[in-house]
């Protein structure tokens, strides 16, 4: 079993033998679950009060909830030793949930209590 200590965890997504973890303040952290018995850490993003994560096509979509930090950012996993920021989102608030369906991201705004509905790919 893989013990998350460093803080308490807030969503979980699991693709392709990678478990990916919105950790709170201990950023997004990508676990190599392809040996149950043997799990450990394969890389990590700092970020500030991360409360969601889906990872779609090697892209972590991630929600930030930190006052300095706050928003919508696209995570590049490709290579989860060494995940790097691909893009964030300004003007948008703490970002609660999200939801990646076809070419959209679903968000909930929870600064401004409002669905937020982003295109995400080309149509």
């Amino acid at each position: 079993m893989y013990e998350v200590r460093e803080a308490p965890s807030k969503s979980v997504f699991y693709l392709g033998g990678e478990v990916h973890i919105a950790n709170h303040d201990g950023g997004l952290q990508i676990v190599d679950a392809r040996d149950l018995d043997n799990m450990a850490i394969a890389g990590s993003y700092q970020s500030g009060d991360l409360r969601s994560v889906e990872v779609v096509n090697n892209i972590a979509y991630i929600g930030d909830f930190s006052q300095s930090d706050k928003g919508f950012y696209l995570i590049d996993v490709a290579s989860p030793s060494s995940p790097v920021l691909a893009a964030k989102l300004e003007g948008i608030g703490s970002v609660r949930n999200i939801c990646i369906e076809n070419k959209y991201a679903y968000l909930i705004d929870e600064d401004n209590d409002q669905l937020v509905i982003l295109q995400i790919a080309p149509s």
